[in-house]
């Protein structure tokens, strides 16, 4: 999947854009910072196959394994 649109689908199952608080990235996650956690579909970030792992630490979505490449 090009970038773009894993991106656009990541923030679609966050909650869309309006939703995001904060975003931090390193080599193997994107952090998020929510408005409302309850509108993340956790299970919708785990069905996509460029996402190693998907879990909270505190008030902070963490997305794994996404491709930084390109």
């Amino acid at each position: 999947m090009a970038k773009e649109a894993l991106i656009n689908k990541i923030v679609e199952a966050i909650g869309k854009a309006e939703n995001i608080n904060e975003v931090t990235c390193c080599m193997t996650r994107l952090c998020f910072w929510l408005k409302d956690k309850k509108a993340v579909d956790k299970a919708k970030l785990e069905a996509l196959t460029e996402v190693l792992g998907v879990l909270w630490s505190g008030d902070e979505l963490q997305v794994s394994g996404w491709d930084q490449s390109g």
